[in-house]
């Protein structure tokens, strides 16, 4: 499940940065030159003189009340690096369904009405072709030819998202939603192919 997911990721990135010593974890926030009081200051403040079991109960105990702790690096709240992402994630999320959704079910209908004929046919292999390529390999070859090729797009969407006019920022989204939205298509197509070819079958 989705929730089992997410707890497997967490433990795994949880003990990952614990493979570090506290004081290495003291030298990467604080810099290589702090004194030894110093470091232990930090290694009792964030607790990590505990084991890393009791850390990571605390750390579930207080991420399920909303509070994802405090970054070593920027000294700031997890939640404040994570909620600008997490908007523009949704973002892109609702602005592929809005364009996935009624390409495939258009393309879907359109090929069950035209059930055996050379033009079912093509959309099929075209579906079944757009379907074996992962994700990254379709946006990889998108940003080849539109950014890189054609010049129609920014290679580097991150600079207009973050310092780009609005014009800019609207502009970032294009690549990275066409490449789900080729990636959705296919499998919105086929499961509503099916759909309607079984609905016009009915007695």
């Amino acid at each position: 499940s989705a929730l089992l997911t997410l707890v497997v990721i967490s433990l795994i990135t949880f003990f990952g940065t614990s493979l570090k010593t506290p004081d290495q974890l003291a030298k990467a926030s604080l810099g290589r030159y702090i004194t030894p009081g110093q470091a232990q200051d930090f290694i009792r403040s964030n607790h990590l003189n505990r084991s890393v079991l009791v850390r990571y109960a605390d750390w579930a105990a207080a991420m399920v009340q909303g509070d994802f702790g405090t970054s070593y690096i920027t000294h700031r709240p997890v939640s404040v690096d994570v909620e600008p992402r997490l908007v523009r994630t949704l973002l892109l999320a609702l602005v592929t369904l809005l364009v996935a959704v009624p390409i495939g079910v258009a393309l879907g209908v359109h090929s069950a009405r035209k059930w055996g004929t050379r033009t079912d046919i093509a959309l099929n292999i075209a579906a079944v072709v757009l379907s074996a390529f992962p994700e990254f390999v379709i946006g990889l070859l998108l940003l080849i030819v539109l950014a890189v090729k054609l010049n129609l797009l920014p290679v580097d969407s991150g600079q207009g998202l973050a310092f780009g006019s609005l014009g800019a920022q609207i502009e970032a989204y294009v690549l990275p939603s066409l490449t789900l939205v080729v990636a959705s298509v296919p499998f919105i197509m086929r499961n509503t192919r099916v759909a309607v070819r079984e609905a016009l079958a009915a007695p």
